[in-house]
């Protein structure tokens, strides 16, 4: 794995969501938020376990946000050439250094998150800074 797979504090942001993309803010009730991404996802067509992994991917990154995020967010879905890319943004700030991809010692009760969605999904990007953070999530079709 290069250096570069580490970097989550780029200088080059990631673009924003186009206008087109489903937008579903959240809270500490994140049953409304899979239940909005499981309806965006029927809206764009994505295959049934493509949905799945999308959901169980959201929900973790989601579930980070409340707790260390500040107790919200807003998840952006879309589709791009088959790749549904979904963003999940709250205000807080990830200082770890490479998040998620190292295998967390199974002993441990926490750090399973983001190893599990690297898992789930084809790419993440992570990016943090002063104003908050923004996860991608990319994933095709199986």
């Amino acid at each position: 794995m290069g250096s570069e797979m580490c970097i989550i504090a780029s200088h080059q942001p990631l673009p924003g969501p186009p206008p087109t993309a489903l937008r579903i803010p959240f809270d500490a009730s994140l049953h409304r938020m899979r239940r909005g991404l499981a309806a965006a996802a029927t809206l764009l067509a994505l295959p049934p376990e493509q949905t799945e992994r999308l959901l169980l991917a959201a929900n973790e990154i989601a579930a980070n946000a409340v707790e260390h995020g500040g107790g919200h967010g807003t998840v952006h879905l879309w589709a791009n050439a088959g790749e549904a890319v979904c963003d999940i943004t709250d205000t807080g700030r990830l200082d770890t250094p490479c998040p998620g991809y190292l295998r967390p010692d199974p002993t441990t009760s926490r750090g399973h998150g983001l190893w599990a969605v690297r898992q789930l999904c084809d790419l993440v990007q992570i990016r943090t800074g002063h104003t908050g953070t923004r996860i991608r999530l990319r994933l095709r079709p199986a």
